[in-house]
């Protein structure tokens, strides 16, 4: 009887493995095989307990299973024949029966995972007559099975994550593989053999050192996709502190091809030679450094050909591929993406990001009909497309390109810009420079610039090379210094003047070359002595400067009324200008037309209405709105005019940019005007006086204008914008800050950025960008008290070194998060090169002691000590001992790795807004039954509402 009760059940058992194992409703055993492929993944956990112990293993299911040192058969006997799926993790295994596929002669989807200590799989694939998938991942292999391209319905493979050197040779035209995955191993070289998988249609080789591909891989005639990125460096973005120990080697282990290449040890060592100053942590440079060393450890494709101009270091096989749709070609060594990538007319996605050699790409790609993404980010050599057209993204790109195809000249020009103190003879030295002779008879004190002068001039180098300035001669008056932040550029070699009758002591050289360190951290910048016919050796600390501040070029001393040193620094000049990145880079010739009728309407007109531009464009054959568009934002790039694409500004294009300089300097301005006689109020009732030079129609889109640029902000009840650096510098005496009130759920918290250097103006933006949470009613040049909610907070700039913000209300690290937001962001945008550091209180010192002159830890303190895993810090002032995860909830953002930890208080605040509601209270009531207020018989329940709320009960 119990024979028979067996033979029921292990019946039961087969059908019922044949039904939830992927073969649904199953007829004959071929029966929609495909099933078992698209659901062999499905949460199978559901049916864990409806499974026989043998397909649970099979599936993974079974904990007991993955201990197991030694694979056992007999586990998954007598029903073998039933199982179709075999999705093991079994991280202790070392060997697979040599009969493997012959015991489970029925699978059709197989997925080996974390198998560390297998070292083969045994050959037998190709008598698996019903296998469609199989994937070998994460595992210590370090062959594959000479037989396994040869499984006879084989239509996906997928190995990835394995110290595999070289793949099997024996492969057929017959297989049916379409899929297959090659990835993260370490193979040299692919196989001539590969060009017989003519089904293939998704191809991934990423992650492998390779140099080059076989010819005969044109026969994959197929192929739709190829990847063929290489094994990846360090990426530093998003790490704003630098990139610490702990995740250099968190990357080692998600890169173990890299780690298998060139060793744990010396990768390691080359971390510690690159960390200069030993604190355990690369900055920027120092990262740089290490990128570098790993670039050229590993082989890659180009790197063995980086005189490859006709190919760019790509395989010349890539271009035969004529049914290629998707092409992956990152961190590799490639110099150029050739014209022959233009043969793929069916590519719609081209991916040739982080190459750091890659320089140009060509026009006629911009013409491919079927193309629909084009990625080129983290090239630091491309000058073709320039950086600023590739940073707007794909349409930008592609237009560009367009017109690139159809004619272009190599641009040689920058912006020249000449600063320094009022009197150091810039416009002297700018008018030496142009003149023939290279002399000037000086300027006189009716000639002091006003705002910023510019001019163009154009030389030629010794060997017939012309260069062309647009020289930018900087007012020297302090105040001016809020107005010339916007227009320090990236693309530009700077002259900083200094006078040698002054010394160097009052010039003002390290506000200068901090103030554009901030702005352009990598621009070149002269340092320029004037007046040396007077003071013949003047003494300068260069070694000293030139240590601090990487980015000086030179030091010059020279005389304009003599010429003495002219010619030396324009020598220098040129040397240093031709050697920038963005010279010759290939601009699209319609544009430089389009250009030229802009500049010839310069002559009568500074600004123009954007009809008239467009009118322009389609003179000189740019029909598309788009295209240009795109050729204006070039152009204000280039400095030739200044387009602001925003719903309203969008309207006009100033093609003067010395027009626009003299807009804001009507504003701000060392003469007299009705702004600083109301000091910094802009009452709209003064607009014409201003700007009375000016077309009254243009009125609003100049005040607009100066809200753009951060100069000013509207108060929303009154007909004034704010004028920030204009305001008086005394704090106001109607500013009150009350201690803060515990009994009245009144806290207060502060937060205080340190600067290396604070630019002018970053502190007068801030009031602008934070305009939203300000009356203007109180509000200093140097202070502002803003109101969000229920909170009270007060910006200020406590010295020239240091900003604090202080919030008081039931929350005030909401609103204090809000404001780091915005000056964050401001620095980002705007002040790449600022140095600082920001302050968090200690919360002890706060709930504990109720001072309100907490110590306070810097930030990159707290997050060192995360990232060391330490349990607390100590106060610095009372010695209490502070857990991470108090200190955490004072920390303001720094990406994904805190969200973890703000989202987990703001549950907990939630938790505490929903413990202290008493009663959640609706009044429901009809229309119909709506009483008046004086009517005596019947409650107004709006009355009810209101008198809650007024009774402070509800709200």
């Amino acid at each position: 009887m119990m024979g028979n009760l067996l033979h029921v059940y292990a019946a039961q058992c087969h059908i019922f493995a044949e039904q939830y194992g992927g073969l649904q409703f199953q007829v004959t055993p071929d029966d929609r095989t495909e099933d078992v492929i698209n659901s062999a993944d499905m949460d199978s956990e559901t049916y864990r307990h409806s499974y026989c112990r043998a397909h649970n293993w099979s599936l993974g299911l079974d904990a007991g299973l993955r201990k197991q040192s030694a694979f056992r058969k007999e586990v998954f006997s007598p029903y073998e024949d039933t199982i179709y799926v075999f999705d093991q993790d079994m991280p202790n295994v070392q060997s697979l029966p040599l009969d493997f596929f012959q015991f489970f002669k029925n699978l059709q989807y197989v997925k080996l995972q974390g198998f560390y200590k297998l070292k083969e799989i045994p050959e037998g694939a190709s008598n698996c007559i019903r296998l469609k998938m199989l994937s070998i991942k994460n595992s210590g292999l370090e062959s594959l099975p000479a037989d396994l391209f040869l499984a006879p319905h084989l239509c996906r493979l997928h190995c990835s994550g394995l110290p595999v050197k070289s793949l099997p040779t024996a492969m057929s035209t017959r297989c049916q593989v379409t899929e297959l995955v090659l990835s993260w191993m370490l193979l040299s070289s692919v196989p001539k053999e590969l060009g017989q998988l003519i089904q293939l249609k998704y191809l991934d080789l990423s992650g492998n050192p390779l140099v080059t591909l076989p010819m005969e891989l044109k026969e994959l005639t197929k192929l739709k996709t190829l990847l063929l990125s290489g094994i990846p460096w360090l990426v530093t973005e998003g790490h704003t502190n630098g990139v610490s120990t702990e995740e250099y080697m968190e990357f080692l282990k998600a890169n173990p091809s890299l780690t298998h290449i060139v060793g744990e040890e010396k990768l390691v060592s080359m971390f510690h030679e690159c960390d200069h100053n030993k604190n355990q942590r690369l900055d920027g440079s120092e990262a740089v450094s290490l990128n570098t060393h790993i670039f050229w450890q590993v082989p890659r494709l180009g790197s063995s050909c980086i005189s490859d101009t006709e190919y760019g270091g790509i395989p010349p096989v890539v271009f035969l591929m004529s049914s290629l749709e998707v092409l992956h070609l990152n961190f590799q060594a490639l110099t150029a993406v050739p014209v022959h990538m233009c043969r793929l007319q069916n590519l719609r996605e081209l991916s040739v990001s982080n190459n750091p050699l890659l320089e140009s790409v060509p026009g006629a790609l911009g013409h491919l009909p079927n193309l629909r993404s084009i990625r080129l980010t983290s090239n630091p050599s491309l000058r073709t497309p320039p950086h600023e057209v590739v940073s707007r993204g794909f349409a930008s790109i592609k237009a560009y390109l367009k017109r690139l195809a159809g004619g272009f000249t190599e641009c040689r020009r920058t912006k020249l810009m000449l600063v320094g103190l009022g009197g150091a003879g810039k416009t002297s030295l700018l008018r030496a420079l142009m003149s023939n002779d290279k002399k000037t008879a000086g300027t006189k004190g009716e000639d002091i610039t006003n705002g910023i002068d510019i001019l163009p001039w154009t030389i030629k180098s010794e060997e017939g090379i012309e260069v062309t300035y647009n020289t930018w001669d900087f007012a020297g008056q302090t105040l001016y210094y809020n107005t010339h932040q916007f227009f320090l550029s990236k693309r530009a070699v700077y002259l900083l003047l200094w006078s040698t009758r002054q010394g160097f002591e009052h010039a003002g050289l390290e506000f200068w070359l901090s103030s554009i360190a901030s702005h352009a951290p990598k621009t070149p910048i002269f340092v320029v002595g004037t007046h040396c016919d007077q003071v013949p050796k003047a003494d300068i600390p260069m070694s000293d400067l030139q240590e601090r501040f990487k980015q000086i070029a030179g030091f010059h001393f020279v005389s304009s009324i003599e010429g003495k040193g002219i010619k030396e620094l324009e020598r220098d000049l040129l040397r240093v200008t031709l050697e920038q990145k963005n010279m010759g880079e290939k601009v699209p010739q319609v544009w430089l037309n389009m250009e030229k009728k802009i500049l010839a309407a310069r002559l009568n007109n500074s600004i123009l209405p954007w009809t008239m531009i467009q009118e322009f464009g389609m003179e000189v054959g740019i029909y598309d709105e788009k295209d240009i568009r795109e050729a204006v934002q070039f152009l204000h790039e280039l400095g030739t005019v200044q387009y602001f694409d925003n719903e309203f500004l969008r309207k006009q294009v100033v093609i003067n940019p010395q027009w626009i300089v003299d807009v804001m300097s009507c504003v701000v301005s060392v003469k007299n005007s009705p702004i600083q006689d109301h000091q910094g109020r802009f009452l709209h009732k003064y607009i014409p006086e201003i700007w009375a030079s000016y077309p009254r129609e243009l009125h609003e889109w100049l005040l607009r204008l100066t809200e753009e640029f951060d100069l000013t902000f509207p108060l929303p009840e009154d007909k004034v914008n704010i004028v920030p650096c204009l305001l008086p510098q005394e704090v106001p005496k109607e500013l009150t800050w009350p201690a803060p009130d515990l009994s009245k759920n009144i806290k207060e918290t502060k937060l205080v950025y340190k600067f290396t250097y604070l630019p002018a103006g970053l502190f007068n933006r801030a009031q602008v960008r934070l305009f939203q949470l300000s009356d203007g009613r109180l509000i200093w040049k140097r202070g502002s008290l803003l109101k969000k909610n229920k909170h009270r907070a007060l910006i200020s700039q406590t010295s020239d070194f240091e900003l604090q913000v202080k919030v008081q209300g039931p929350r005030p690290e909401n609103v204090i998060f809000l404001i780091h937001e915005i000056f964050e962001s401001l620095i980002k945008e705007s002040f790449h090169g600022v140095v600082y550091e920001f302050l968090v209180p200690c919360p002890d010192c706060v709930l504990k002691e109720g001072t309100l002159d907490p110590s306070m830890f810097e930030g990159s303190l707290v997050t060192r000590a995360k990232e060391l895993k330490a349990p607390f810090l100590q106060c610095r002032k009372y010695f209490h001992t502070i857990s991470m995860a108090q200190l955490y909830q004072v920390m303001p953002s720094d990406g994904t790795s805190d969200f973890d930890a703000h989202l987990q208080n703001s549950l907990i605040v939630m938790q505490q807004l929903t413990s202290d509601l008493s009663t959640d209270l609706a009044i429901i009531y009809s229309s119909l039954d709506m009483a008046d207020d004086n009517d005596s018989q019947r409650l107004n329940p709006e009355r009810v509402k209101r008198d809650l709320e007024a009774s402070g009960l509800s709200w």
